[in-house]
């Protein structure tokens, strides 16, 4: 009996951090300074080094090692220089495998990152049937063009993190992509028969790109033009407005055909359909309410409702009427919403269920709340408005030379 030999490999890699040591502070750009021991009964094959949130998901590149030592002392600057780190918690960890075990080690530090500015206002305005004008309005209010676009119109969404526009035509193109600090296209998309290929605020931006189509389609992409959501859409369906909401897509599935509508709610990781829910209005926005709700905006008749969603039960829930057509919304701070419609803008707070004219005679196409400075902005027909909040009195007024089609506010990260 004492010649038997064990050689299953039983011990798991052995790590002690000594840099960063717990609730170290670290300010972007700044580089983390690594340093620990790994030691194990055998080789170590490999190291990852890392940072991750507090949900546990890497927010900057991985480096990898590969001792092939029973003992490492690791040294190594792990750079956090990126302006989309946020302020916050943070995790630094070692990952250390061996030939069949492995160890993930975890310390605590907090990160200060670069303050978000508000860069420029994004403007996009009609020039004829055929060319979208691009321009910024400064921190000086002094309106810039920027670039003019071949095509007509659908919808359009910035991304500060990687300085991009994304705008999709109605039937000339489907998805043309513009670097705005080169002011150069990075990618594009040729339209596909049938015609038209999208409706009118066909996009919805959060960290990638979803466009709905008007044959069949949801598609999601990311910054690259890669593809990473794809569902298909019956017939006599038409896809109109989207949200990404949690671990869900959201569709606003209207008929072609005369019959039943729908709020469709898919699986964001599959495409997968997870349940509808019969509707009797057309959706113009779908806003985050927390938990597991949405607001619903939207119109039925030519007068605006306000329904709230819960995309785990598959229930919707009738909130408020809202004299005249809805044109646009936002979320202000607090659960509370700009709504505006054909006759004026109205404040909707969802506490108690009110509904107050605040701009009577104000007539708006888009809204955007800037909650870094506490401003609204919005757009009329060749004017932008900016107003404080929560007074809400207007503080100036833009002049655009051309019809405003869409506005996006822009930041430096």
């Amino acid at each position: 009996m004492s010649s038997c030999k064990n050689d299953t490999d039983n011990q798991i890699p052995v790590i002690e951090i000594t840099s960063p040591f717990e609730g170290q502070e670290f300010f972007v750009p700044d580089s983390i300074h690594v340093s620990g021991s790994i030691s194990d009964d055998n080789n170590v094959k490999s190291l990852q080094v890392g940072l991750v949130n507090t949900q546990f998901v890497s927010v900057i590149p991985i480096l990898y090692m590969f001792p092939e030592s029973t003992n490492y002392e690791l040294e190594i600057e792990l750079p956090i220089a990126g302006n989309d780190i946020e302020t916050g918690n943070y995790y630094v960890y070692i990952r250390a495998e061996d030939e069949n075990n492995f160890k993930n080690k975890y310390q605590s530090i907090h990160i200060t990152g670069v303050p978000k500015v508000l860069e420029k206002i994004i403007v996009l305005t009609y020039k004829d049937a055929t060319k979208i004008g691009v321009s910024a309005v400064d921190a000086d209010n002094n309106v810039v063009p920027l670039f003019e676009v071949t095509g007509d119109y659908a919808s359009s969404e910035t991304d500060s993190k990687n300085r991009l526009l994304y705008i999709s035509g109605n039937s000339t193109f489907d998805i043309q992509t513009y670097n705005l600090d080169t002011k150069e296209m990075t990618w594009q998309r040729a339209a596909f028969p049938p015609l038209p290929v999208h409706e009118n605020n066909c996009f919805y931006f959060d960290e990638h790109l979803y466009a709905s189509y008007a044959s069949y389609y949801i598609y999601g992409f990311r910054y690259n033009g890669s593809m990473v959501f794809n569902t298909t859409i019956e017939e006599s369906k038409l896809p109109s407005r989207i949200m990404k909401f949690q671990d869900f897509l959201l569709a606003d599935l209207q008929s072609k055909t005369g019959g039943f509508s729908y709020i469709a709610t898919y699986y964001a990781s599959t495409g997968a359909e997870k349940q509808r829910v019969q509707t009797t209005y057309k959706v113009v926005d779908f806003h985050d309410a927390g938990e597991n709700k949405v607001l619903v905006i939207g119109n039925e008749n030519n007068d605006g409702v306000v329904w709230q969603f819960d995309p785990y039960l598959n229930k919707q829930s009738f909130l408020k009427n809202v004299a005249g057509k809805i044109l646009c919304s936002v979320k202000l701070a607090n659960d509370d919403y700009l709504i505006g419609t054909i006759n004026s803008v109205f404040l909707f707070t969802t506490n108690f269920l009110t509904l107050e004219e605040i701009l009577p005679g104000t007539v708006v196409n888009v809204l955007r709340y800037e909650p870094v400075n506490q401003k609204i902005y919005a757009a009329g027909v060749n004017q932008i408005f900016i107003y404080n909040y929560p007074e809400i009195k207007i503080q100036n007024a833009i002049t655009i030379s051309d019809g405003i089609l869409n506005m996006h506010l822009f930041y430096n990260r």
